[in-house]
């Protein structure tokens, strides 16, 4: 038996309930006040997972408001136990209305037409209702809320059309409260309801839910729910680094708010007191109460005017009629499996680790599943997706929103239960979209749009017409807070800032507006500076370009607000670490970015995530939103399309020559014969790809394929055959398997594109860890070393759909000691190092693209022995993680390419850099600096620079290094033999033997000198790093050497880094432009330089050089 709380029962009363139930029962007591503080007796029993309540009003009862207070309460508990013991036993009461007792009731066509059209307009008035009396903004002016009404076992009858996830989610709450209450709802009840486990969509969706009676019987519910802007979480407003759904805020479910039209002040006052910001909330719920109020005001009203089976019946109707619809449409796809996915920046607090979204659309017949097998793991933060309440909507939304949209059709189609029906969600517990209790799931929105997008790109092969390209596909939620002292309350704004779409069949994506699921508004500026301590100082579209294609995607915003007052800031979005994917031969969008404090001096990055980071009076932020990828190829968008684009300011002239292919002259017109020119010129060249692949760059392949030109598999044959012909005497590979090369091919041709490097090979020098090759150094010691996990760089490529071809030939350690590579221009010398085999094989066409690492001049230096871009990046712009180090403070991860245009897109998916200048056609100011060394530069190399620097023009400026600039040569060897000792110190304690005499003579040196000696090399290098800025304008683009010469003859030695190292200690980014052969037939080039991070002007500036030159690097 169990304890009775705060009464006792017979004995004879309580040994019939031991007989009915056994031990599983428990009977609570709870006394509380109503409206005008009248005491009310509720008792609830528990018995066999069932929950049945009564409450007594002793005021209406005269024969117990006579008795003494402890009779009044022992009484009316015995009473209130034998009427839950009677409701028990009879059950909740039966449904009068429901499919089936109604299926024999006949609607006629206009009768049902009219009755539809009045539902739908019941809706709307309801969320007008709400908007009008809400407080929050975020209800106000945002509209993140849904109204509708349902019937009594929760199916949709009819939605507001605000939030799709609102509404969509509605049925679920209404299932689960009626499940957890036992289907004891009353006349007058009102429940609210924000438990995410229980089908809520995130705590703080709170849910109104009001049952509508009809003659004692219940027709069914009008309902709402409404992001509230605090609901007691760990911090104000947004949430994401949270333990556990407890933190979450304050949990309700199914809690009558109202009973028997009798307001619960407990539940009120808890409502207003466990929240900081008790006035909004209030004035929201009373809000929502409202508007479920006037629904079941006009519900009945439209009984009335008919009657409850015919109303309730045509209800019945139109969801059968918007099923039959959607399975109609969904006919058309073939059955099939169709495949796409997609990763999320991170969990917000593992920043380094991306999340999975693994999308399987299972096409049978008229039905439809999505299953997310095989996306990530459920996170420790709030990261993770209510099941019922959010993924199941996304894929409902998803299907009925590609398939049988509304607005393209001329018929009446209502949205109902009936366009859930066709689809079902599959997701396996414990992972990120079905979270096991009691995970944190209050920051899902970011993941269902994922979501949604992957399964627009899995069907986009089989219903081209109807799919757009990759669209921002998140929800990036800014709230601002503080606290105001003299009001002793918190202030809390929540933005929801808008997204784009991408390109679709005949018709641009659009621009910065919310996307796909949430479809919110913005909150206006007047609105932010009228009540909160806010500025808005900048509101825009994005400069960077759209995604470009036959139809371009929508451009993202750009907002940016300054507090006035010491605050706070949480952050919950995603979408900046992959672009939006261009699709059927777009180009890819831009991700989005979040920038404290923009052009000044304190200027960080900040992630996509943050929870309750402390911002200064003063301090501003930047939200960028994604842009989205384009449709189809961009040289056959219409050329005066693209004009108005460049009126628009949204590209360049030289944008439009190169992406578009339209010529744009000097008076801003169309010169329409060059265009034809060079649109013809590309239309054959395209039609020739097949003929020669490897010849290809990045940009070009990666085009290739989204356009279906060409597969990765006839890509990677070629690059194959090529290897197969030269690799004995090239020399470039360490490890290769065509095998497992071909297999990934393959799986990338079976799937939607998932990144822009989709398809395309790329190389991996071998001192960069890979999981699923060996990485062995150069070094006897690692002979079949498998790491356990790839290296940062290798994650975002595969992310970005590459793959990878193999393992380049590196010098022992990234050393001195070469590896078996030659020169492919000439084998008799060497390709330089120690990237030796990442220059080699793209020079040597057997890969478009390869990674290297540059200590001194491993990048730089073999690039231009071997005649290809080289790039390194500043210092730190490429996580190092995952690589074996040889000089922690010098190493770096750069790469080689053909094409400047692959410099961009490598960059957009190996770093977080803003490489938005690089489409500036502003003729870059350039610093000449021929260093000290330059006397020991070739003739021929000397006079190839002049001839550059003639060619630039007038806008060069001779530059003298400072006179101790030269002593950074003498600092590198101490700085760099001290780290191999500390990086090489397990091989040199453990395997010296194994070790070259290079290294093992280059660490000993480091003996002789001291500790604080070291230290004192490495201070003077930062200040070297600090005088930079004298030395150099802020916009100057350094032009320099980028070798001495040719490549030396000989491979003994990979040459002299004396024009790499200075700039590697720089930390500044660098890139090696080939120009022409030398007299002996091999590479010569220049290299340029810019300021630290600064990469788009270095690339603007290469860009610009290389066809000052009439040099064949782009495209």
């Amino acid at each position: 038996m169990s304890d009775v709380t705060p009464t006792h029962i017979s004995t004879e009363m309580a040994s019939r309930l031991d007989a009915r139930f056994g031990n599983d029962w428990h009977f609570d007591v709870r006394l509380h006040n109503v409206g005008g503080g009248e005491l009310v007796v509720e008792g609830e029993l528990k018995a066999n997972g069932r929950k049945v309540s009564h409450r007594i009003v002793i005021g209406d009862d005269p024969a117990l408001a006579a008795l003494s207070f402890g009779d009044q309460i022992e009484t009316a508990s015995v009473r209130s136990l034998e009427a839950c013991v009677a409701g028990y036993d009879s059950g909740p009461p039966a449904l009068v209305y429901t499919p089936e007792t109604l299926k024999e009731v006949t609607i006629d066509p206009v009768t049902a037409r009219v009755i539809g059209g009045a539902m739908n307009a019941i809706a709307r008035e309801m969320a007008q209702r709400l908007c009008r009396m809400s407080y929050s903004s975020i209800i106000r002016e945002s509209e993140d809320f849904g109204c509708g009404l349902f019937d009594a076992e929760g199916r949709e009858i009819c939605q507001s059309e605000s939030s799709p996830i609102h509404i969509g989610s509605l049925p679920a709450y209404i299932r689960n409260l009626m499940s957890q209450l036992g289907g004891q709802v009353y006349e007058g009840d009102i429940i609210i309801h924000n438990h995410p486990y229980f089908g809520a969509s995130r705590t703080q969706d709170m849910g109104v839910a009001l049952p509508i009676f009809f003659k004692g019987d219940l027709l069914g519910f009008a309902a709402s729910t409404a992001h509230l802007i605090d609901v007691g979480a760990a911090t104000p407003g947004v949430n994401v680094d949270l333990i556990d759904v407890y933190a979450e805020g304050t949990l309700f479910n199914s809690i009558k708010l109202y009973e028997r039209g009798r307001r619960n002040e407990e539940v009120w006052s808890l409502l207003r007191d466990s929240v900081r910001t008790p006035e909004f909330n209030a004035a929201d719920i009373e809000a929502m109460i409202a508007a479920v109020q006037l629904g079941r005001e006009r519900f009945l009203a439209l009984i009335g005017k008919y009657n409850a089976q015919t109303v309730v019946g045509t209800a019945y109707h139109w969801m059968n009629y918007s099923e039959r619809r959607l399975r109609a449409e969904i006919k058309r796809i073939p059955d099939g499996d169709y495949h796409a996915e997609s990763w999320l920046d991170n969990d917000g607090r593992n920043w380094e680790v991306p999340l999975k979204v693994n999308v399987t659309v299972k096409v049978r017949g008229s039905d439809v599943v999505i299953d997310l097998t095989g996306s990530a793991d459920e996170v420790e933060t709030a990261y993770n997706v209510p099941f019922e309440g959010s993924l199941q909507v996304s894929c409902f939304y998803a299907i009925r929103t590609l398939m049988l949209d509304e607005v393209e059709s001329e018929e009446f189609i209502p949205q109902n239960d009936g366009l859930f029906r066709p689809i079902s969600a599959i997701a396996p517990k414990g992972s990120i979209f079905n979270p096991n209790f009691p995970r944190a799931c209050t920051s899902g929105r970011a993941q269902i749009q994922r979501v949604i997008d992957c399964v627009i790109r899995a069907l986009a092969p089989v219903i081209p017409g109807r799919v757009s390209a990759g669209n921002s596909a998140t929800v990036m939620t800014l709230s601002y807070s503080g606290f105001h002292a003299e009001r002793q309350q918190y202030w809390i704004c929540v933005e929801i800032n808008e997204g784009s779409y991408g390109g679709r069949a005949t018709k641009d994506g659009l621009d910065t507006v919310d996307n796909l699921l949430t479809n919110t508004r913005n909150v206006p500026i007047e609105e932010v500076e009228m009540h909160y301590p806010l500025r808005v100082e900048r509101y825009q579209m994005r400069d960077e370009p759209p995604g470009a294609g036959r139809w371009r995607g929508g451009i993202g915003v750009t907002r940016e607000v300054r507090f006035l007052v010491d605050g706070f800031m949480s952050a919950n979005g995603d979408r900046h670490l992959e672009a939006p994917v261009g699709i059927f031969g777009g180009r890819d969008g831009w991700p989005g970015k979040l920038t404290k404090n923009p052009g000044k001096a304190d200027e960080e990055g900040w992630p996509s995530k943050a929870t309750g980071l402390r911002l200064k009076a003063g301090d501003s932020l930047r939200y960028e939103g994604a842009i989205g990828g384009g449709y189809g190829d961009p040289m056959e968008r219409d050329s005066h399309a693209v004009l108005n684009d460049w009126l628009d300011d949204h590209i360049t002239t030289d944008i439009a020559a190169h992406t578009y292919g339209v010529i744009i002259d000097s008076d801003g017109a169309i010169d329409i014969e060059a265009t034809e020119q060079v649109r013809t010129t590309y239309s054959t060249r395209r039609q020739g790809v097949i003929n020669d692949p490897a010849s290809l760059s990045v940009t070009s392949a990666a085009q290739a394929i989204a356009a279906r030109h060409l597969t990765s598999e006839a890509l990677v044959e070629c690059l194959l055959a090529r290897i197969d012909e030269r690799e004995a005497e090239v020399g470039a590979w360490a490890w290769l398997n065509p095998e497992q090369v071909r297999t990934q091919a393959r799986q990338r041709d079976r799937q939607a594109p998932v990144g822009p490097l989709h398809g395309v090979p790329i190389g991996i020098k071998d001192v960069i860890n890979t999981a699923d090759m060996p990485t062995e150094y150069n070094s006897t010691i690692y002979q079949g070393h498998r790491p356990t996990a790839d290296a940062d760089c290798v994650t975002r490529l595969k992310t970005a759909g590459a793959i990878i071809m193999g393992k380049t030939v590196t010098t022992e350690f990234a050393f001195r000691r070469p590896g078996k590579t030659t020169n492919p221009h000439n084998p008799a010398h060497t390709p330089g190092g120690s990237s030796s085999g990442s220059a080699a094989a793209v020079a040597d066409h057997m890969v478009p693209a390869a990674l290297g690492t540059q200590t001194g001049g491993s990048v730089i230096r073999p690039a231009a022995f071997c005649g290809v871009i080289g790039y390194k990046p500043t210092y730190g712009a490429i996580r190092t993680r995952g690589i074996k180090y040889l000089s922690p403070g010098l190493d770096t991860i750069g790469f080689m390419v053909r094409s400047l245009d692959d410099v961009a897109l490598l960059m957009g998916v190996l770093t977080d850099a803003n490489t938005a200048a690089a489409n500036s056609e502003t003729a870059p100011r350039l610093a000449v600096c021929r260093t000290g060394q330059w006397g020991g530069a070739e003739a021929a190399m000397q006079q190839l620079f002049d001839e550059v620097v003639s060619a630039a023009g007038q806008d060069c400026r001779d530059v003298e290094l400072p006179a101790d600039f030269a002593s950074l040569d003498s600092l590198y060897g101490v700085v760099l033999a001290a780290d191999m000792a500390l990086s090489l110190a397990r091989e040199i304690a453990e395997a010296p033997d194994q070790l070259s005499d290079p290294i093992r003579d280059f660490v000993e040196s480091r003996n002789t000198v001291a500790l604080d000696e070291i230290h004192e090399k490495w201070q003077l290098v930062r200040t070297h790093r600090e005088q930079m800025s004298v030395s150099f304008e802020s916009d100057e683009i350094v032009l320099t050497l980028s070798a001495l010469g040719e490549a030396p003859a000989g491979l003994q030695s990979t040459g002299n880094a004396v024009f790499n190292r200075a700039w590697t200690m720089m930390h500044v980014p660098c890139l090696q432009l080939p120009v022409r052969e030398g007299p002996q037939g091999l590479p010569l080039g220049v290299q340029l330089i810019s300021p630290h991070r600064d990469e788009g002007r270095l690339l603007a500036a290469a860009r610009w050089l290389a066809k000052r030159l009439a040099l064949p690097l782009l495209g």
